[in-house]
């Protein structure tokens, strides 16, 4: 394996292990290290970027510039579908807060209405006397 290939592959692991950290993170609601996650992969992106090309071009030169294409779009295929895992997880976890802030939203209308009926226009005993 070639120190281009390796580096390559290198690169491809650590995103997939940002991408799994950050799918622990999504399903703890831990935001912060969502937002660690998405920006270590932000930082590495370019990293892997040229390091496909590297790849790209040094398969070229040898020959091997179809098994390489293959290779690359496997793994960068597999990284895809981690993405699309966490998306569908954030997502979810989006529509549940949404869902529980309607909830609340109904509640504290609910809360309003019963002050109304029943006499939440009288002021308070307290401030009657000051």
């Amino acid at each position: 394996m070639s120190d281009v290939q390796t580096q390559f592959e290198h690169l491809c692991q650590q995103w997939q292990e940002l991408t799994r950290a950050e799918a622990r993170a999504i399903q703890a609601g831990n935001w912060a290290a969502v937002e660690q996650c998405q920006l270590a992969k932000t930082q590495l992106q370019p990293k892997l970027m040229a390091a496909t090309d590297a790849l790209r071009q040094a398969a070229a030169q040898q020959g091997r510039a179809r098994q390489t294409e293959q290779h690359i779009q496997q793994l960068v295929g597999h990284l895809l579908s981690l993405e699309r895992q966490n998306e569908a997880a954030l997502a979810a976890q989006y529509d549940r807060v949404r869902q529980q802030q309607a909830d609340l939203a109904q509640a504290a209308q609910t809360l309003r209405q019963l002050r109304r009926a029943y006499g939440g226009s009288a002021p308070a005993t307290w401030q009657r006397w000051s």
